[in-house]
């Protein structure tokens, strides 16, 4: 088993850094997003939290029986918790981001956030981002309680690791474990979906949806599939915010959707010598618990 997670996280090492810096056409990286995309940011007291507000997203559709082209502000009505926590794929990476940026405090979790930032921006009004080292029992239960004041639907996209019945936590800072989530149990009355990268993140469906989650997406076992947040996030803002229905969009489509993608199949040749077909029988895709 620990050869199998250490042979996994090269092997993610390697995809993230591509699908991060490949994700434009030619090498055209990610950057902060600007304030065509972000409205503000508040810095919470402790410097690891931060309130962001999106701005409004801007789409143009046709209207009328001439089909005519206008501008229109899309429809948002959820709110994200975004936590993107990962010391050991990050660390391995941070030569590679200090090349390319010529800074040396870029992490994997800024560039993914630089990535994702446009995507969620047609979904979601308000952001509540726990930074990279700043991830643990304490801060993740009461960014579900700040989240909870709002008053309004929020999502919960976590990007960290996990083993069997618990969640990782930054550096230092100990484990996530089922009990600490069942403790919510009942609680949590405007949580919608909860979206886990971490492996065997399954194991503690039963816990969040016990605590209120309406649908939690989540991986059975050792998950390299890093191509379904990107795909979900286009989902999600395609069919107006609604979890169910994006995840099943992307398991319609997912084959066919890296199949012609030439990115992607870039990806897959240089990190693993694959066509997406031998990928494709291989990874697994999360399942959506409810």
């Amino acid at each position: 088993m620990l050869e199998q997670i250490f042979n996994l996280q090269n092997a993610l090492a390697k995809s993230l850094l591509l699908v991060s810096l490949v994700a434009a056409q030619g090498c055209i990286y990610p950057k902060a997003p600007s304030s065509l995309t972000v409205s503000s940011i508040q810095t919470l007291p402790g410097g690891k939290t931060e309130w962001i507000q999106m701005a409004p997203y801007r789409k143009t559709t046709t209207v009328g029986p001439r089909g005519q082209t206008v501008s229109i502000i899309q429809k948002r009505t959820k709110n994200l918790l975004f936590i993107a926590a990962d010391d050991v794929v990050g660390k391995r990476l941070q030569p590679e981001f200090a090349k390319i940026y010529n800074r040396s405090d870029i992490r994997l979790e800024n560039v993914l956030w630089w990535l994702y930032a446009p995507k969620i921006q047609k979904t979601y009004n308000y952001v509540l981002r726990i930074q990279w080292n700043g991830f643990n029992k304490d801060s993740f239960l009461k960014a579900l309680r700040q989240m909870e004041s709002l008053k309004q639907d929020y999502d919960v996209m976590l990007l960290a690791h996990g083993i069997p019945n618990h969640l990782i936590s930054s550096p230092g800072q100990g484990v996530i474990s089922f009990r600490d989530i069942g403790a919510l149990k009942g609680k949590l009355r405007y949580s919608d979906g909860l979206y886990l990268q971490a492996c065997f993140g399954n194991s503690l469906s039963p816990d969040f949806l016990d605590a209120g989650f309406q649908s939690v997406i989540a991986y059975e076992g050792l998950n390299w599939n890093f191509f379904y947040p990107d795909y979900f996030l286009d989902a999600m803002a395609l069919k107006n915010g609604d979890v169910e229905k994006s995840h099943d969009h992307v398991l319609e489509h997912f084959d066919g959707k890296l199949k012609w993608s030439l990115q992607d199949r870039q990806v897959l040749k240089r990190v693993f010598g694959e066509k997406p077909a031998e990928y494709l029988d291989d990874v697994q895709l999360p399942e959506l618990y409810y």
